[in-house]
């Protein structure tokens, strides 16, 4: 063991800036869509003379295609495959920080699909170890959303307008010629028999519209797909039976539905617009609109920024709908996400194994309502969807300290894995406890920068993770000289401070006569032996 000095020179701490945050705007990216990237700085004892640069590199191309059954190979290791290219560099001056931080945007449009590696780079400061952070993103061509719709591809629907289309609109409507993308979702459209020839594993979320008469087999596989980390969004109209849903969804609260379904109350929209019409307070009675936060509550995160990003609220519209119950005696169900005017909650979620289902109380169509007719569905649609997938990108974007984790799809045997100084390690997978699946773990991410997996797709489904410092440790002012002091003497270590005479406590702890001891010990056993021998054998040296 050897002993540890940590010498303090006096002064104060010179100027340092460091990344402590870079990430998305919006988690669900898509090709061809904007995407919108936050750097946040942060900046100590920084001469008002003084600028930093920012900058922030993407990948040119994505992972290659390995030919199926060819193992890994050496060629293919991040540094011979990736090529970087600096999306845009911004200047910061110390008057641009405001007590001692900004924050930076940055605007990139991919063109491919598929794992891509960003990187924010600052200069301008003392230390450069702080500078640097990673972003690894998966970028699909489209987010794929199933909709359920018994009315799809029969003969007494064409030419109708159903909840798919609807659907369809709010979730990825049309670009016009000449503007950029709108959406980042493509929407793939079946009925219920037509969902057993899809692999569900494929959609970010699938949204049963209006389905009566569950089989027991959908319901069984949309329970797998959602236990797996699927999501299920679920709207009720004239075909839901609300003793169905509690029986196979809810199923005493063990089931995917969020709440229980009570019978449906209210008008048709085009009554309740007729009454109202004529009427204005009993109009207020018949058609509601919806509300994003209880009374004395903040807003789901789901919904926290829907007044913002609609400026003003649709017209009451909705007239028909199931009242929900979202607890029983002995359980809670859901929670609710909106209301409406009512206070009845409209939208309600809950989570199911990995996965999360949100339910609608109302049509998806304008058989219930004209919601769908208004800007604020299609905002809404979007708001939840991308609440609902989350960040597909959290398991790969770590800390230090923060342990690596993957299922493994294909074989148990050992992984290698490759760490940003290029030395390697073996990876045991070991059994899940669900005992049906194998996962890889690896909880040594001690060094910042990109690790990976030295395997095929087939094998894992992310090969590739990035480590960054964490933000707190460039920010060297936050111990004074009595907290080093302290945390240094309780690793062991010494602490020497300024007052300290070096030269002295040097010379006086390895001098010379620290070993004088020893020799003379050496002396004594050496004529010791001597005297034994003389001794035993009869002879004395005079």
């Amino acid at each position: 063991r050897c002993d540890t000095f940590v010498l303090d020179t006096g002064g104060r701490s010179g100027f340092n800036a460091f990344v402590t945050r870079f990430e998305p705007e919006e988690k669900v990216m898509a090709v061809g869509m904007e995407s919108r990237f936050e750097v946040d700085i942060q900046a100590t004892n920084m001469p008002s003379e003084s600028t930093l640069l920012v900058t922030m590199l993407a990948d040119e191309n994505t992972n290659p295609t390995r030919e199926r059954g060819n193992g890994p190979s050496e060629d293919t290791s991040l540094a011979r495959r990736v090529s970087e290219r600096k999306i845009a560099a911004k200047e910061l001056a110390s008057s641009d920080l405001e007590d001692g931080r900004a924050t930076l945007e940055f605007r990139h449009t991919f063109v491919e699909p598929g794992e891509h590696l960003l990187r924010v780079e600052l200069s301008g400061d003392r230390l450069a170890t702080d500078n640097r952070r990673y972003y690894l993103a998966t970028v699909p061509e489209d987010v794929e959303v199933l909709v359920v719709d018994s009315q799809a591809d029969s003969d007494s629907s064409a030419g109708e307008v159903t909840s798919a289309t609807h659907l369809t609109g709010a979730i990825a409507p049309t670009t016009p010629p000449g503007f950029d993308r709108l959406a980042r979702y493509a929407v793939t459209v079946r009925n219920p028999a037509g969902v057993f020839e899809l692999n569900l594993d494929e959609f970010g979320v699938v949204v049963l519209a209006n389905v009566g008469n569950l089989a027991d087999s959908l319901t069984k596989r949309l329970e797998q797909y959602v236990a797996d980390g699927g999501r299920l969004m679920i709207f009720v109209g004239d075909a839901v039976k609300a003793y169905e849903y509690n029986t196979k969804l809810l199923n005493g609260g063990k089931g995917l539905l969020p709440c229980e379904l009570t019978d449906a109350v209210g008008i048709s929209p085009r009554d309740a617009s007729a009454r109202s019409a004529e009427d204005t307070a009993e109009g207020q009675d018949v058609l509601f609109d919806l509300v994003y936060s209880g009374v004395g509550s903040s807003p789901h995160p789901a919904v926290a920024n829907m007044r913002q990003m609609t400026k003003a609220a649709a017209p009451p519209s909705i007239s028909r709908y199931m009242p929900v119950k979202l607890s029983s005696k002995q359980q809670q169900f859901g929670r609710p996400i909106a209301f409406l005017s009512n206070n009845q909650p409209a939208i309600c979620e809950r989570s199911f194994g990995q996965g999360k289902v949100v339910l609608f109380n109302t049509s998806a169509d304008d058989s219930w309502n004209f919601l769908a007719y208004t800007t604020e569905y299609a905002v809404l649609m979007q708001e939840l969807l991308g609440w609902m997938i989350g960040d597909p990108d959290k398991s790969v974007n770590l800390e230090i300290g923060q342990p690596f984790e993957q299922p493994v799809l294909l074989s148990s045997q050992y992984l290698l894995l490759r760490r940003p100084d290029y030395s390697k390690i073996r990876l045991a997978p070991v059994e899940a406890p669900e005992g049906d699946i194998w996962k890889v773990s690896f909880g040594d991410t001690v060094a910042q920068g990109v690790y990976e997996v030295d395997t095929i797709p087939e094998v894992l489904n992310r090969r590739r993770f990035v480590v960054n410092m964490v933000a707190t440790e460039g920010d060297l002012t936050r111990l004074n000289a009595e907290d080093v002091r302290q945390q240094i003497s309780a690793s062991g270590g010494t602490y020497w401070g300024p007052e300290t005479a070096i030269v002295r406590q040097v010379e006086s702890r390895y001098s010379v006569t620290e070993f004088a001891w020893a020799f003379l010990w050496m002396v004594f056993g050496l004529l010791a032996t001597e005297t034994f021998l003389a001794r035993r054998f009869g002879q004395r040296r005079i």
